[in-house]
């Protein structure tokens, strides 16, 4: 039967069929370890194929060859403005540009937010809403009918700033028309990976309690200092209290950073590389430490014009926004495996996923987290005292008296 049911190994769950089936013969299923797959009541279903017209994935099976992007120009860069720049992962770069995007009437940016205890695709037209996007989002969000929502507004001749990951910018660009996606500018972050909600869920009770989880953020800055952002989960509490846990003393985060912990078709995907699907590519920039003259000490952004429309927008609007330099896209690359290949899956990746399953969340942090001991104590107060390009050096410094 021609739908969308047998493409479960390479679904990165972005829920375009559901919302095209004329009949509402598919519905959005958790199933392996909390991901959402399709499910297709074929008592129902029509076979008309509408489906598969509008998965991305689907098309992959079909064809073996990927579309080159044109002539791609990089740069570094880091946001003019301060308190954009202090509240973002890295450099400020979507920040940066839904700011500038908005300045204009009418128009929409759509990122991932935390929003309802969990992380969905959000679209706003006031800048209340970047604040709520800003900032990295260690997990699958959900893209609900944003999307079709995003079609619409385009259709309409309103702009939109679309930022998610490579896989959800082209589930995006496949509903698009050719005069709707005129309308639309695209950014696809550099992506590692994306572990499950219900995972996150699990890990983050180890820290709530019966209290709300107002925001979460996996990366930050110290406020009294201009260094780079540091890998530290922050829970904020409905009660505006603040929790703090380095990435290694915690289970899910740390899993993540070891790329252990994704999706299945993370570890297949067809978008690590340098063909990006996005107008503009941000993320962190790991070759930084080439670049002497650039912004030492503090967190900058990989910036990739990948569009003639990428490169129109940025001349136009961007470009007077950043402190930028030329960056070597190769030299980045090599620094960079994500724009080469995507990560390797682990050969215990059903333990890990399972254990995520069924152990509690006690358990967990006993397996995958370094224990919170005094050492670790101790260094979190320094973190707070010292910039943490200092407490970098001397952890090198100790690493090396070792």
């Amino acid at each position: 039967m021609d739908n969308i049911a047998n493409i479960k190994e390479v679904c990165t769950g972005c829920e375009n069929c559901a919302h095209i089936c004329p009949v509402n013969a598919i519905k959005m299923r958790k199933m392996d370890h909390g991901f959402l797959y399709p499910v297709v009541n074929t008592e129902v279903c029509i076979a008309c194929g509408k489906c598969r017209l509008v998965c991305s994935h689907a098309r992959e099976k079909e064809t073996t060859e990927q579309e080159i992007p044109g002539e791609q120009t990089a740069y570094i860069v880091r946001s003019k403005d301060k308190s954009i720049w202090k509240e973002s992962a890295s450099g400020g770069a979507f920040a940066m540009m839904a700011a500038s995007w908005l300045k204009e009437s009418d128009r929409y940016v759509s990122g991932a937010a935390w929003s309802n205890e969990r992380v969905e695709h959000i679209v706003s037209s006031d800048s209340s809403g970047i604040r709520k996007m800003q900032n990295s989002k260690y997990v699958q969000s959900l893209t609900g009918d944003v999307l079709f929502y995003i079609k619409k507004l385009a259709s309409n001749g309103k702009w939109v700033l679309f930022s998610g990951t490579p896989c959800q910018c082209a589930s995006l660009c496949r509903i698009l028309n050719e005069e709707e996606r005129k309308y639309v500018l695209i950014i696809d972050i550099i992506c590692h990976g994306v572990p499950s909600m219900e995972h996150l869920k699990t890990d983050i009770s180890l820290y709530g309690g019966t209290e709300r989880i107002n925001n979460l953020v996996f990366r930050s800055k110290q406020k009294n200092f201009l260094t780079k952002s540091s890998f530290t989960m922050k829970i904020i509490h409905s009660k505006r209290t603040i929790q703090s846990v380095s990435y290694d003393r915690d289970p899910f985060f740390n899993l993540f950073m070891q790329g252990k912990n994704f999706r299945s078709s993370c570890y297949e995907c067809r978008y690590a590389n340098l063909n990006r699907v996005g107008d503009i590519t941000i993320g962190d920039c790991d070759s930084h430490h080439h670049y002497k003259d650039f912004c030492q000490h503090t967190a900058v952004s990989t910036f990739i014009i990948n569009s003639e429309f990428g490169r129109k927008i940025w001349n136009e609007k961007f470009k007077e926004l950043f402190y930028y330099t030329q960056m070597d896209l190769e030299l980045e690359q090599q620094h960079n495996h994500q724009l080469m290949s995507p990560s390797k899956k682990p050969e215990d990746y059903e333990d890990i996923m399972n254990d995520f399953d069924e152990l509690s969340v006690e358990e967990l942090a006993r397996k995958y987290a370094r224990p919170m001991d005094m050492k670790y104590r101790i260094m979190r107060i320094l973190y707070v005292l010292l910039p943490d390009y200092v407490i970098h050096n001397l952890q090198n410094l100790m690493k090396r008296r070792v």
